[in-house]
C-alpha cells in the first residue's frame, strides 16, 4: 500500500457530509493496555483471508483484525462499539481500505482502516448533527469490493442510505428513505435494490437517482462463507471450515 493509496481516503469530498479525518488518529487507550477477549464475528474475504471481531475485556469497544491462514493476525486495531449484529453485518473491504460502522457519542461513524496495516484513514459521520436513537435498521451495511451502502435510522425510525466509494472514500451520494421500514437491500452491477414493507425500490449505484427495470433476485448470502470455507468464532480462536466435508482446515490463532 503505498502513502498515495491511502491518501485518497483523506479527499476533501468527504467534508460535505460531515467527516471529521484522523489522519493519523490515536485509538488505542493511552493510560492501559487493552486486552482482547473472545471473538464474536468474523467477515470473509476469501478462502484464506477474513476480518474478524472481538470483544475487549472490561469494556464495550471492541478489536478489529485482518487475520490469514498461514500467518495468524495480520494486524490488530481498537474501535469503538461496533454497530453491527448479529444477520446484519456493519463492515465492508477492498484492497484500500476495511471499514467498519460504530456508535460513538450516540452517533453513526465509518471508520476506514487500511487493508496492508491498520493506519486509520479517515472517518465520516453518517448523519452529522444531532445525536440519533441506536434503534438500527434491518439492514446496516451491503458492500462489495468497490462501493459500500450505510443505513442509518433515528428515533422517529426514518431511514437514510449514504454510497461511500471503498477505494478513496469518496461520499456519492445520500438519499432519505422515509419512514418505510427497510427489511433488506442487496447489490447487482448497477443498481442498489432496497426492500421495504411497501414493496421493493432500487437506487442506481452512481448517482442514488430511482433505478430503473426490474429487480434482480436477492443472492444467497453468508459473510462466513467464502468459496469453499467457512470461517467460525469458537472463543478465544478462529476455526477455518471445508463448508463440503466440515473438515477444520485451519486454526487462528
Amino acid at each position: 500500500m503505498t502513502r498515495t493509496a491511502k491518501g485518497r481516503w483523506l479527499a476533501p469530498t468527504l467534508l460535505a457530509l460531515g467527516v471529521a479525518v484522523g489522519g493519523l488518529g490515536v485509538w488505542f487507550m493511552l493510560h492501559a493496555r487493552p486486552t482482547a477477549g473472545d471473538y464474536y464475528e468474523v467477515f470473509a474475504l476469501d478462502e484464506t483471508s477474513a476480518v474478524a471481531l472481538r470483544v475487549e475485556q472490561g469494556s464495550d469497544r471492541s478489536f478489529v483484525e485482518l487475520v490469514e491462514v498461514g500467518r495468524g493476525v495480520r494486524w490488530q486495531a481498537l474501535i469503538p462499539p461496533y454497530a453491527g449484529r448479529a444477520n446484519a453485518p456493519a463492515i465492508a473491504a477492498s484492497p484500500t481500505a476495511i471499514t467498519v460502522r460504530v456508535r460513538r457519542d450516540d452517533k453513526d461513524e465509518l471508520w476506514a482502516l487500511s487493508t496492508e496495516d491498520a493506519d486509520k484513514l479517515g472517518q465520516v459521520e453518517l448523519l452529522p448533527g444531532a445525536a440519533r436513537s441506536a434503534v438500527a435498521p434491518a439492514v446496516i451495511t451491503a458492500s462489495d469490493r468497490d462501493q459500500s451502502f450505510e443505513f442509518v435510522g433515528d428515533a422517529s425510525h426514518a431511514t437514510a442510505v449514504t454510497a461511500i466509494r471503498l477505494a478513496d472514500g469518496h461520499a456519492q451520494w445520500r438519499v432519505d428513505l422515509g419512514d418505510d421500514e427497510v427489511r433488506d437491500a442487496w447489490l447487482d452491477a448497477h443498481a442498489l435494490w432496497i426492500r421495504t414493507a411497501r414493496g421493493v425500490r432500487g437506487l442506481d449505484r452512481e448517482t442514488g437517482a430511482a433505478a430503473t427495470g426490474a429487480p434482480s433476485a436477492p443472492p444467497a448470502r453468508d459473510t462466513h462463507r467464502a468459496g469453499a470455507v467457512t470461517w467460525v468464532p469458537r472463543g478465544d480462536h478462529l476455526e477455518v471450515i471445508d463448508t463440503a466435508t466440515g473438515a477444520m482446515r485451519a486454526r487462528i490463532p
